[in-house]
């Protein structure tokens, strides 16, 4: 990572190199404003120094800038102006400078005292918000927790160099947000060096707040995922100073994160990172602000950082230029508790049907006259003639059980023990049983006989037909009528 500094090693600032001088000179003169780690969202940046107790009188102070240009991985440096009286103040109009993010621009304030002395001060970390920025934005779907596989829309990453394509898919659910990334590369060996293949990899970093600040903080989280060796965090905290200097301290510290690398010869790499829950509190953000970063060899020994946000080097890792990655509804359909009780019911379901069939395949016909004693066949004739008198009119149970002076539940009991059927199947047993014989001797169509043997309508007659004798009333009668 850059680190801005005062001097500009070729270029700008070139008198710094001479005359930067001691500390006593450097009190001469310091800067009011802008202040180290302040953020600037107008088009006009305020730039004033004032003299400290210096002995000597100031005659003019130039005001100079260091920032950095669109896409530009190196800066640029212009000097604002030259101011020859108190107070020593200048506004420089930024509207056409672009932001200026990650560690910002730098101003170096060079005061000429009336001795010829020339002494200066440096005012570094200064931010500009002033540009509109138009963020990416990505729908992140529902899906099972541990899928490797998803349908949905890529993010596509810029190709590093032709061949190449990189493209990435996220998925979130109450365990996890993953991120499967894919890298085509026709030109990939995993026969490199272990350190070859740790500079490899991908990046996955996180505002879960949407602070959007332009720098990484403590609240950002950037994991990397290598090639070879384990995930692990990168930490950074920003270290302004009062002498307006302003760095990065950079650390790293083990993630704990079960990524999935795998690699294919000649192919190229592909990474499963999911990040649990865990990493973002008691729940998952409905959205947060996100950049991906994949890092590739453009040659033997430089890497390749393709960022999913188009900035520079960077400016990739300033959370104000990040996209925003939202999370769909879960999909009534995805619910494990539905899942699992449209399951039990669709299972209940089956097994009921298939009862169904095994109790209709399987349901006994009367009884063997032979097989009853000679109580049950003396109950069961006197019982037959009272419900044969009402086989053909709709009689209930309870009026069957009255004109045999017992109780429905003694009826229904008889009846299981003689015929092995409740009161309601041995009725329709026995209707079937008298269509079975005009289906035989007349020509009458079956919603006719139907209705003449008591049923409710020729389906319900073809119902227990089918039940009691396995084939249709139309197939007995083709097979059995007596021309």
């Amino acid at each position: 990572m850059r680190k801005i500094s005062g001097i500009v090693r070729t270029g700008g600032f070139a008198l710094l190199t001479v005359f930067w001088g001691t500390a006593a000179a450097q009190e001469c003169i310091n800067f009011v404003r802008p202040v180290t780690g302040s953020s600037i969202t107008a088009p006009v940046c305020t730039l004033e120094v004032e003299k400290n107790d210096c002995k000597r009188s100031i005659r003019k102070v130039e005001f100079q800038a260091r920032y950095f240009a669109a896409g530009a991985d190196t800066p640029t440096v212009i000097s604002i102006g030259t101011v020859s009286r108190s107070p020593y103040l200048i506004e420089w109009d930024v509207s056409e400078i672009p932001n200026q993010l990650f560690s910002g621009a730098s101003f170096l304030a060079e005061a000429k005292l009336s001795n010829g002395d020339l002494v200066a001060a440096r005012q570094e970390g200064v931010f500009f918000l002033h540009q509109k920025v138009e963020r990416l934005k990505h729908q992140v779907p529902f899906a099972f927790a541990g899928t490797k596989k998803i349908e949905g829309e890529p993010i596509a990453l810029p190709a590093p160099r032709p061949g190449v394509s990189i493209k990435a898919l996220i998925y979130w659910n109450e365990k996890e947000l993953a991120f499967l990334v894919h890298v085509l590369d026709p030109k990939f060996t995993g026969k490199l060096s272990p350190e070859q293949l740790a500079s490899q990899g991908c990046e996955i970093l996180l505002d879960p707040q949407k602070e959007r600040k332009p720098f990484p903080g403590k609240d950002v989280f950037l994991f990397s995922v290598p090639l070879n060796g384990k995930p692990y965090r990168i930490i950074y905290k920003p270290v302004p100073n009062d002498s307006g200097s302003f760095s990065f301290q950079t650390s790293t510290s083990p993630a704990d994160i079960k990524a999935e690398v795998t690699m294919t010869e000649g192919e190229g790499f592909s990474i499963y990172c999911p990040l649990p829950i865990a990493v973002f509190g008691d729940k998952l953000p409905q959205s947060l602000s996100c950049n991906l970063v994949v890092k590739t060899l453009a040659s033997a020994k430089e890497v390749k950082r393709t960022s999913w946000v188009n900035a520079s080097v960077y400016e990739t890792y300033s959370p104000y230029l990040w996209g925003e990655l939202l999370m769909q509804e879960r999909p009534v359909y995805m619910s494990r508790v539905l899942f699992g009780s449209v399951a039990f019911g669709g299972g209940l379901l089956v097994t009921l049907l298939i009862a169904a069939v095994v109790m209709f395949f399987t349901r006994p016909a009367i009884k063997n006259i032979a097989e009853q004693s000679d109580e049950d066949r003396q109950q069961f004739t006197a019982i037959r003639e009272v419900l044969d008198s009402f086989v053909i009119a709709s009689v209930s149970i309870d009026a069957a059980a009255k004109a045999l002076e017992m109780t429905p539940k003694k009826l229904n009991t008889l009846l299981r023990k003689t015929t092995g059927m409740t009161f309601h199947d041995y009725m329709m047993y026995a209707r079937i049983e008298i269509a079975k014989e005009r289906l035989r001797s007349s020509h009458c169509s079956e919603e006719t006989i139907a209705l003449a043997c008591g049923f409710h309508s020729q389906a319900e007659m073809e119902k227990f037909f089918l039940r009691f004798n396995h084939q249709t009333p139309a197939k007995f009668r083709s097979e059995q009528q007596v021309v």
